[in-house]
């Protein structure tokens, strides 16, 4: 799986910083087409425009989400609510490890599965958050409905 890649699998649940995992974001051209005077050239640039300036914003996003999903887990390993983690720095080398029995392919060490509880405690909420703001503020701004 793509998302794999940016996994840090030390316990604490983050991604790598400033990065995401879709390609085709990554392949977007490097500059954009001169500006001209013409009436058509300026109709087909305007739309060339906008669209590369939405996919520039849109890996913006990505990132800022990446940002909120570490800023995410960081929080909920200080929280911790249910006091089922600890501190990645406090595990012994044995317990980093040490295999768990556990019919779950995602971990096999009790670091690995703290990693893998916290990473998708904090995806789910980033996701979640992303909804909100699609939901709320992009198709209520579209819509005209926002306060």
């Amino acid at each position: 799986m793509a998302a794999d890649r940016l996994r840090v699998v030390d316990g604490q649940g983050k991604i790598l910083p400033d990065s995401f995992a879709e390609t085709r974001i990554s392949n977007l051209p490097p500059g954009v087409a001169a500006v001209r005077f013409f009436a058509f050239i300026q109709l087909v640039l305007f739309i060339y425009l906008t669209l590369f300036y939405s996919l520039i914003c849109t890996s913006q996003i990505m990132i800022m989400f990446n940002r909120n999903h570490n800023w995410i887990a960081e929080h909920l390993l200080q929280i911790n609510e249910r006091k089922s983690w600890k501190d990645p720095s406090l595990f012994t080398a044995d317990e980093k490890t040490k295999t768990i029995y556990t019919e779950e392919p995602h971990y096999k060490t009790q670091l690995e599965k703290q990693d893998y509880e916290i990473f998708q405690t904090a995806r789910l909420i980033n996701s979640l958050t992303y909804a909100n703001v699609v939901l709320s503020d992009f198709l209520g701004g579209i819509l005209g409905t926002q306060r």
